[in-house]
């Protein structure tokens, strides 16, 4: 037993005395005794191991946790995510075409005394830009310009195809919404309002600007589901 001891004291290594067994019976026992020793002291030390191992990876990732997991989902449904992106200031803005014609310009109607043939392209820009937009509270800034071009050659205009920039405003909109579920949104806006004499008959008639004050109220109504592209709201 005092050589098993001194064999078993190095570095318990299994294989080398596994080496051993067929020359001495004698050692058969113990160093199966100690074989199975080994063994499980390596279950058992891998298995620390391992454990040790998914307490570190887990500290140094705090959010893969279930509690963590949890918090950020609830972060995330109340819209306080922090992959979250920020909502542009310029949204709300369009640019709008239109087109326009006479009924006589396509043959509708009873006779006429003269030929005025009609068919004119309208181009709108409105910009809007948001300050902020908190809760049930926004103060936005709108801008309305208008372009109008005849294709034909009526008399509205002075010469064939000639561009008309029409009157172009600018205003600003405190919102304030009242209500607002499933859909449902009710508001009022109120701000002043200028405009500016960029149209002919506006400088013609001497205009200088325009300064006044409006107000709103509007009701939004659901048509189709939020899921869906068009008609979503009236």
């Amino acid at each position: 037993m005092a050589s098993a001891g001194a064999t078993l004291a190095p570095a318990a290594r299994p294989a080398i005395i596994l080496l051993r067994i067929p020359c001495v019976a004698a050692t058969l026992a113990p160093v199966t005794r100690v074989s199975l020793s080994a063994l499980l002291g390596l279950a058992l030390w891998g298995a620390a191991a391992t454990s040790f191992a998914q307490v570190d990876a887990r500290s140094v990732q705090p959010g893969a946790t279930p509690g963590a997991a949890a918090t950020r989902d609830a972060r995330e449904a109340r819209g306080e995510g922090e992959t979250e992106q920020q909502r542009l200031p310029w949204r709300g803005s369009t640019f709008l075409f239109d087109q326009s014609v006479t009924a006589q310009t396509v043959g509708i109607g009873k006779d006429y005394q003269s030929r005025d043939d009609v068919y004119e392209l309208w181009f709108a820009f409105k910009p809007r830009y948001t300050f902020f937009e908190r809760g049930k509270e926004a103060l936005t800034l709108h801008l309305w310009m208008n372009l109008y071009l005849e294709l034909t050659n009526s008399d509205t205009t002075t010469t064939q195809h000639e561009p008309v920039i029409g009157p172009t405003t600018l205003w600003g909109l405190y919102t304030y919404t009242f209500h607002e579920h499933a859909g449902y949104r009710t508001a009022a806006s109120i701000g002043p309002r200028m405009i500016f004499p960029t149209d002919r008959a506006s400088r013609n008639a001497g205009q200088l600007f325009g300064l006044g004050a409006m107000a709103a109220a509007t009701q939004t109504v659901p048509l189709a589901p939020e899921t869906a592209r068009a008609f979503t709201s009236l």
